[in-house]
């Protein structure tokens, strides 16, 4: 008998940990950024490179927060959003030995959030998520999208 709610505990993404040389290029890069547009008179993008430079370091230097995840009947819950069933689209479980990782892509019909990526600890069962998100989505192979991909290079 399947259970009516799945639920796990996982941490926002994997967390690398970024050398000062790692610190010191965004700095270069974005002061150079800044002062090119200051140059070319564009006063506020050089404030806004400057606020990107300084938030990618906030961030870098986080450590990522544990989160729940949860599935019930209603939809998928990430911490304390919930994304109904009826704006889902499709799922796909990747696993380990494919990819590197088990983690959920989930795509939804909203425009601001066209995928949702979930990781999947070991703790966790990824075939009974699998079975448990057939009887509510369609299963579709899809791959992690290049965006998130580059940014987990970057370390975030």
């Amino acid at each position: 008998m399947k259970s009516k709610v799945l639920s796990w505990k996982t941490r926002e993404h994997n967390h690398t940990e970024h050398s000062s040389d790692w610190f010191w290029a965004v700095g270069i890069i974005a002061l150079g950024a800044a002062v090119l547009a200051i140059y070319f008179e564009n006063y506020l993008f050089a404030v806004l490179i400057t606020l990107a430079a300084f938030t990618a370091v906030l961030y870098a230097k986080a450590d990522p927060q544990e989160i729940i995840v949860q599935i019930d009947r209603k939809g998928v819950r990430v911490d304390n959003v919930l994304y109904p069933f009826t704006t889902l689209q499709a799922f796909w479980v990747e696993d380990v030995e494919q990819h590197g990782k088990d983690q959920l892509i989930i795509r939804s019909r909203k425009l601001l959030v066209p995928y949702i990526i979930v990781p999947i600890p070991e703790s966790a069962n990824p075939l009974e998520i699998q079975d448990f998100l057939l009887d509510y989505l369609r299963e579709e192979e899809m791959e992690e999208p290049v965006a998130h991909k580059i940014m987990e290079n970057l370390g975030f």
